[in-house]
């Protein structure tokens, strides 16, 4: 046993072995060796093991570890997990770790180029670019490279965040100093704890930039992530959980408290983040919409979870993109027809505070008879969150929209639910017509 310049871990479950050995291959080959691999067999079942074996025998660098069941370490194995990490790190004093998936792989000379800029730079941090491949490792999809950034004192711009934000997002494609995991390891965990699973990556990242100082970023790929056709977001496997509605919130509020500590939390960066949020949204319905194990009962309700989340409300009174990507969302759920009879599916869908609604309804009358467009459009964001079914509420949409002259292929979502719902509402299809040409 001797210092390493860093240490690698991976975690295994039954990953495909040619993944797998891809993987341990592109760590073991390294142009700089002087390194370790500790490998967390996370209860595999079928070749995995053997084939871990057989790695740490031909490779005194590789340290393995079993715990018998995936994913329900008992604390006996969690202590000796951790026990094992500190001795390799702490103990040795390896000076910065990696992580990496079982399925992905590193370039060559990954850990040359970082280490070098680390050192150079003293680096608590430094993060390089990903290059996203499909299935088969042979199609490169896309290349997600940050920014050329150093870091000395916690400041940067609001573009500089952006730009930096998909990076933000993983813990792979990092070099971390070593001491970072004694330091803050609180905050690793700090996700579990807060049962933020699907986004725990990133939660555990913006955690951290708040604490160090000297962060870097190389715009250059040295990470390979293969993208899966089995994803576990897509949430094709039993009913979605409702914390993955709750966790976007969370994730937006960390990225706040980071640019806010980086100094950039302005317009543009709340912008930025407000788009991040949109897109959570939308991937989460789309997967709801998509997964052929929930009931139509199930998936309404979950739709009534989504519109009651309060960043969701909050950003569709500021923005029309989250009331438009109800719509569309919307309007896959009830085509070719409601999924359930239609005073049903609003029951379940609508809130029950008709005399609010009722409310908001005349002042958003009043408002479109004076043509104050833009009043009428937050008013009517926040109807929509009550009751997006609701006839009269669509015929106040589709007159505002018509009004204030909004483009068709943002009003077009609303214009066919309410047409497909209420095809013997004269005033609807009128409206409708009118949009439409």
């Amino acid at each position: 046993m001797h210092q390493a310049k860093a240490v690698f871990m991976m975690v295994v479950y039954d990953t495909p072995e040619s993944w797998l050995r891809q993987a341990i291959e592109s760590v073991l080959q390294q142009t700089c060796p002087d390194l370790y691999l500790l490998i967390q067999d996370n209860g595999s079942t079928g070749r995995t093991a053997e084939i871990l074996r057989e790695y740490a025998g031909r490779d005194t660098r590789i340290v393995l570890f079993r715990n018998e069941v995936n994913n329900a370490m008992t604390p006996e194995e969690n202590a000796a997990w951790w026990n094992l990490v500190c001795r390799y790190t702490l103990e040795l004093e390896s000076e910065y770790f990696a992580v990496l998936d079982s399925d992905d792989s590193y370039a060559p000379d990954f850990l040359e180029v970082m280490y070098q800029i680390a050192t150079e730079k003293q680096a608590d941090l430094v993060v390089c670019g990903t290059t996203m491949v499909d299935e088969s490792g042979e199609k490169t999809l896309r290349e997600r490279l940050p920014p050329a950034l150093a870091l000395e004192r916690r400041e940067m711009s609001a573009s500089q965040f952006a730009q930096e934000y998909g990076s933000f997002r993983s813990v792979w494609g990092k070099l971390f100093r070593a001491s970072l995991l004694w330091e803050y390891g609180n905050g690793f965990v700090q996700a579990a704890s807060q049962q933020v699973r699907n986004g725990a990556d990133t939660f555990c990242i913006l955690y951290l930039m708040r604490k160090i100082t000297r962060f870097v970023s190389v715009p250059k790929s040295l990470h390979t992530y293969r993208i899966r056709n089995a994803s576990v977001y897509q949430g094709t496997q039993g009913e979605l959980s409702p914390n993955r509605v709750r966790e976007g919130e969370q994730l937006f509020l960390a990225a706040c408290q980071t640019a806010k500590s980086y100094t950039c939390l302005n317009w543009e960066a709340m912008h930025f983040l407000y788009d991040v949020y949109h897109y959570h949204i939308h991937d989460l319905l789309a997967s709801l919409l998509d997964n052929p194990s929930m009931s139509p009962e199930s998936k309404v309700s979950y739709f009534r979870t989504v519109l009651d989340a309060p960043l969701f409300a909050q950003i569709g009174e500021t923005s029309n993109r989250m009331v438009w990507l109800v719509d569309q969302m919307l309007l896959r759920l009830l085509t070719p027809a409601p999924p359930l009879p239609l005073e049903y599916c609003c029951s379940l869908l609508h809130r029950k505070d008709s005399a609010k609604q009722d409310i908001g309804k005349r002042q958003l009358l009043e408002l479109l008879d004076r043509d104050a467009w833009e009043q009428a459009r937050r008013v009517e964001a926040a109807l929509v969150v009550q009751c997006p079914l609701d006839e009269e509420l669509l015929y106040l949409r589709l007159r505002r929209m018509a009004g204030c002259g909004e483009d068709w292929e943002n009003a077009r979502y609303a214009a066919q639910i309410a047409r497909l719902l209420y095809p013997e509402n004269t005033a609807i299809g009128k409206l409708a017509e009118s949009l439409e040409s």
